[in-house]
């Protein structure tokens, strides 16, 4: 079960030694889910809420790389990796090189920067792309308007800046949330 909730008190019983944390649950469908399970012992997975894009925002996004894509030359998903290590998220990591292959099974977008040996093993040093998926609503904005500045500066069609703004505010306000 997955809910949403804040954190309305948290408190510790001197004598028992005991914390106790109150949530406020905003699904009455999780509510009836957990007086179900009331007195169970819980593993708890807990994680920071963060507004998924708006379907707009999505297919302004994909509006803007295809028509990127014919104009640089490149197929609509190359254009969006493109992008992605343009005005994208990255992190820089290290990996071994015996754990390479596995590794690239899992990234869409990643550039080998260089390679060491420490202590007979060697380690790759590795740049990583995040899907835009994974972008909170200040990520996402910036990729959208880096690929707005490529369709300009080839002189293509941009979307009407209204919209893009309307697209960007209507993050999370999305009853049906999308991810590509």
């Amino acid at each position: 079960m997955r809910a949403t909730a804040n954190i309305r008190h948290i408190s510790t019983e001197w004598l028992e030694r005991e914390q106790t944390v109150t949530f406020q649950i905003q699904e009455k469908k999780a509510i009836n889910e957990l007086k179900k399970l009331e007195g169970d012992t819980l593993i708890l997975d807990v994680d920071t809420f963060r507004n998924k894009r708006s379907r707009d925002a999505n297919a302004c996004l994909w509006w803007c790389i295809r028509k990127l894509a014919p104009a640089i030359n490149r197929d609509q998903w190359s254009t969006y990796l493109f992008e992605l290590k343009r005005y994208g998220v990255c992190s820089d990591i290290k990996i071994r090189a015996d754990a390479l292959e596995t590794f690239q099974k899992m990234w869409r977008e990643y550039e080998i920067t260089g390679s060491e040996v420490v202590n007979g093993w060697t380690y790759n040093y590795v740049t990583v792309y995040y899907g835009s998926s994974q972008y909170d609503s200040a990520q996402f904005k910036v990729l959208l308007e880096g690929v707005i500045s490529d369709l300009e500066m080839l002189g293509l069609e941009t979307p009407l800046p209204e919209d893009v703004r309307q697209a960007l505010e209507r993050w999370g306000k999305d009853a049906k949330h999308y991810s590509r």
